[in-house]
């Protein structure tokens, strides 16, 4: 009678580490998912900031063009070479930016296989 009770009650805690196995691999499972949401919707916000900064970059570039223009800070034969400078420190930003978001997507990647 005394083996039947113990293989009872071992049978009953390896049920219980089972279940609570199971609860935690959930737990996990959840955690993960949960995790995994977080990062989408921040990455998500960065790039909605990110095209509001051009947006309003945009928009002041074409500001200080119109401004200089109109002030004649800039001569009309010369106004080219300083919409190509606008153009240029743009393009310079722009560009920083997806490296800088290139980096970090690589650098997520290499963070997963680990």
């Amino acid at each position: 009678k005394k083996s039947l009770k113990e293989e009872k009650a071992l049978k009953k805690m390896h049920m219980l580490q089972r279940l609570e196995e199971r609860r935690d691999q959930k737990a996990r499972h959840l955690k993960s998912t949960h995790d995994a949401q977080l990062k989408s919707a921040e990455q998500d916000f960065l790039k909605e900031k990110l095209a509001l900064k051009v947006m309003k970059a945009r928009k002041a570039e074409v500001r200080v063009l119109k401004a200089t223009l109109e002030q004649g800070i800039v001569a009309p034969s010369e106004i080219g070479l300083a919409i190509e400078k606008a153009f240029e420190m743009r393009h310079g930003a722009e560009f920083m930016s997806l490296l800088v978001q290139q980096s970090e997507e690589q650098s997520s990647a290499l963070k997963k296989e680990l």
